[in-house]
């Protein structure tokens, strides 16, 4: 018996707006794969500065490895800068991962 979805409204308040979030989901995450593509639109469309990756062949557990270190490095290396990244640097771009994607496309 699968679990059901809890579908997340997006935060409240403008402090979500300002406070950038980096998620990283198995891809073999059956429960966060079906929840990140329902809330994420909603969540980006309020505005709140949102990127997801998708780590292959690991379901719910540690994904800071291999890729992911760069990954991790970049996000924060822009937020140190100010920004509020929506979107995933162009070379993850090329490849974006099959379920959650943002509104404007991108993983």
């Amino acid at each position: 018996m699968q679990r059901p979805v809890l579908h997340s409204a997006p935060p409240s308040g403008e402090g979500f707006k300002e406070c950038p979030i980096l998620v990283f989901v198995g891809q073999e995450d059956k429960f966060a794969n079906r929840t990140w593509p329902l809330v994420t639109p909603a969540w980006l469309k309020a505005g709140v500065p949102l990127i997801i990756y998708h780590v292959p062949k690991y379901g719910h557990s540690f994904l800071l490895r291999g890729a992911q270190i760069p990954q991790l490095e970049d996000w924060i290396t822009r937020v140190a800068a100010g920004q509020k990244p929506t979107t995933r640097p162009a070379e993850d771009q090329e490849n974006p991962p099959p379920a959650t994607q943002n509104a404007a496309g991108n993983g």
